[in-house]
């Protein structure tokens, strides 16, 4: 991707309208913006990709470590690693489906017959 950025680059800087002293056409302005969004749209997932994979390499270590716990959510099924470290709450909804994951889950309450 910077090798063709580099090139298309250096061809934009040779070929610029803009140093020619005239104002780009509309049609360059367009090109620019096409190709900046385009860009723009592989960095993003660039960028998303190395966060997965960090995730990933993140999680993977602190099950190993048993500094996580894998809970299925009974809404969706999604399995969740939740991290058990000090200082970081523990989550209670699930990310994918946001209802709680204790759902349908009997509580201490149900097996004493106290309400909350």
């Amino acid at each position: 991707m910077y090798n063709g950025y580099k090139q298309l680059y250096m061809v934009r800087q040779t070929g610029d309208s803009m140093s020619r002293g005239r104002k780009p056409s509309i049609r360059e302005m367009e090109r620019d913006i096409k190709d900046m969004r385009q860009y723009l749209m592989q960095f993003t997932q660039a960028v998303s990709m190395d966060i997965h994979r960090l995730n990933v390499i993140l999680f993977s270590y602190l099950k190993q470590q048993g500094a996580a716990e894998e809970i299925t959510c009974q809404s969706c099924q999604q399995e969740i690693l939740i991290p058990l470290i000090e200082g970081i709450e523990k989550e209670e909804i699930c990310p994918s489906c946001n209802k709680p994951l204790n759902e349908g889950q009997p509580t201490l309450n149900d097996f004493t017959g106290e309400s909350e």
